[in-house]
């Protein structure tokens, strides 16, 4: 532990050691969720400007919703991998991060399909509910969710630029 930050895998650690551990306050799944709607909904409005301004997509891709995450995964590989951000993670001041280094190519590919599958579950929501409801239990339990978990990947969150009032 330095810099007085306790890494999630570091919790991992000591709750295997069985110490207490208190979990950050800062590790807010909501926010962690409404950025990737905000990054969702930023791939919607491009898609819908490329669309007006180019040739049209075919209507029934831009009604159906879950189809936003297949256009997403490349962009969110791309920026995690070279800026350990999103624009709705930077906007809520999240990162994905191997301690204090970028993840590898392969960690931000991984990551971005266990996400889209173990989390946001292809987009169904009926079984998003479950997975989605897994991993904040996971996420309260241990700081980190699956994904992150499996790719031994750190998401830190700082206190976020804009107060969310609920």
């Amino acid at each position: 532990m330095s810099d007085n930050i306790i890494y999630p895998s570091e919790i991992v650690q000591l709750k295997q050691q069985n110490k207490r551990v208190h979990l950050d306050p800062r590790i807010a799944p909501w926010l962690r969720l409404f950025a990737r709607l905000f990054d969702y909904n930023c791939v919607y409005l491009l898609i819908c400007l490329a669309s007006y301004f180019s040739v049209p997509l075919p209507f029934y891709v831009l009604r159906y919703f879950p189809s936003i995450p297949l256009f997403f995964i490349p962009l969110e590989i791309l920026f995690i991998r070279c800026f350990k951000t999103t624009p709705g993670k930077a906007l809520l001041r999240i990162q994905v991060c191997t301690g204090r280094y970028r993840i590898t190519w392969a960690q931000s590919v991984k990551r971005a399909i266990r996400v889209y599958f173990s989390g946001m579950a292809l987009g169904i929501y009926w079984i998003a509910i479950f997975t989605m409801s897994q991993a904040y239990t996971k996420l309260l339990q241990f700081g980190k969710t699956t994904w992150d978990f499996r790719e031994k990947v750190d998401t830190i969150q700082q206190p976020p630029h804009l107060k969310i009032v609920a």
